[in-house]
C-alpha cells in the first residue's frame, strides 16, 4: 500500500482537528496516510496523538514560529513514499490522495524527475453554524519546474494542466 506523510504547522486553529478527519474521510482508503503534527496552542486542548496521528505541541505565546513548527511536524517523517504540506485549515476533495499521486506520475512520466505539486485549495465557510464547502471540480496546479530549461516544462505543463496556472499553498513532495 502507498503512504502518505501529511505534516501540518498549527497555530491556535481550531480547524485542525476538523481538516485532518476530512482529510481521512475523504482520501481514497488505498493509501495509508501518516500525520505529523507541530501545535501552538494557549487556552485549547490539544490534539492527542494517536494511531497514524503524530502529535507535538508547543504552548503559545512562547511560540517558535512556522518554520521551527513545520521542522518538528517534519521530525515524523519516516520514509513515506510522498510528502503532502498542509495548513491546519482546509477541505478536501473526494480521493485527493490518488489524484495528486497521478499528477506526480504524470509530472514523471514527462520527465520531470521530482515534482513539486503546489495548487490553492478550495474554500470552506461557516452558514448558520453549518459548514459549506466549495470544493474544486479538478486539481488546478501551479506552474512551477526547476528544470534547466523551463520553457520546455511549460509546454509541457500546459498539457499536462489544461493550461490551468494558479498560486499555491498546498504541496506535494516525492
Amino acid at each position: 500500500m502507498v503512504s502518505v506523510f501529511i505534516q501540518v504547522a498549527s497555530y491556535r486553529d481550531l480547524e485542525l482537528s476538523k481538516t485532518i478527519k476530512d482529510a481521512i474521510d475523504k482520501s481514497s482508503k488505498t493509501c495509508e496516510l501518516f500525520f505529523g503534527v507541530h501545535q501552538v496552542v494557549l487556552n485549547e486542548s490539544p490534539l492527542v496523538s494517536s494511531g497514524n496521528v503524530r502529535v507535538t505541541i508547543s504552548q503559545a505565546p512562547n511560540n517558535i514560529g512556522v518554520n521551527v513548527g513545520r521542522s518538528l511536524a517534519n521530525s515524523f517523517y519516516a520514509g513515506e513514499d510522498y510528502y503532502f504540506q498542509i495548513d491546519s485549515h482546509m477541505r478536501f476533495a473526494q480521493d485527493w490522495d490518488t489524484t495528486l499521486i497521478a499528477m506526480v506520475k504524470n509530472y514523471q512520466a514527462a520527465g520531470i524527475s521530482k515534482p513539486l505539486v503546489t495548487m490553492y485549495p478550495g474554500s470552506y465557510w461557516y452558514k448558520d453554524g453549518l459548514e459549506e464547502f466549495d470544493a474544486w471540480q479538478e486539481f488546478q496546479p501551479t506552474k512551477v519546474s526547476f528544470h534547466e530549461k523551463p520553457e520546455a516544462v511549460c509546454r509541457d505543463f500546459d498539457s499536462l494542466t489544461n493550461g490551468c496556472h494558479h498560486k499555491a499553498r498546498v504541496r506535494l513532495y516525492l
